[in-house]
């Protein structure tokens, strides 16, 4: 073989050779580069971090917004409209409340834990007006109806059950057990 030929064959190992280092040391640096971006996403194994979120469907409409603030955090499902269907909060003075409500509306159900320990279910109608609610507050269940003309109430506090009824001015029509004189 003519030392010419001989050197050309060299180069070309070489080069060939140096091409599988430089494919080596790129796949080992985009590596390194994607385990320190992981975990610069990944901080503490957490999977997200941050102060709000929002989810959408394939039409661009927010289904699903998380918010954080110092009023507290809320968590609301929308239709694609935009309406609240579900809303779950946790104020800052310690109430949580979940309120899930017909499409179209203010009615549905809302329940609430409040910070001194009551809590409370009731029902709204399409207005937003409690109907129908009852309430817990220490060991005093309260069961209050709302209508167009008048609402009423039973409770039944430590010295027994009490009754009240109310017109649409909210007058007193029927109470038991009297009151003392």
């Amino acid at each position: 073989m003519h030392p010419i030929e001989s050197l050309v064959a060299r180069v070309a190992r070489l080069e060939h050779a140096a091409g599988r280092r430089r494919r080596l040391a790129g796949a080992l640096a985009t590596a390194a580069t994607a385990l320190v971006l992981m975990g610069q996403v990944l901080p503490g194994g957490r999977l997200l971090e941050g102060e709000g979120l929002v989810l959408r469907d394939p039409g661009g409409h927010e289904r699903v917004v998380v918010r954080i603030d110092e009023s507290g955090a809320t968590l609301s499902m929308r239709a694609p409209s935009g309406e609240e269907l579900a809303t779950l909060a946790s104020g800052a003075g310690g109430t949580t409340t979940l309120r899930l409500a017909e499409r179209g509306g203010k009615g549905g159900i809302e329940l609430a834990v409040r910070f001194d320990g009551s809590v409370e279910a009731a029902l709204l109608d399409r207005g937003g007006t409690r109907r129908a609610a009852l309430d817990l507050v220490g060991f005093i269940p309260t069961l209050r109806l709302a209508g167009l003309r008048g609402s009423a109430s039973l409770s039944v506090p430590g010295d027994g059950p009490q009754v009240l009824l109310l017109d649409e001015k909210e007058r007193a029509v029927f109470r038991a057990p009297q009151p003392d004189s």
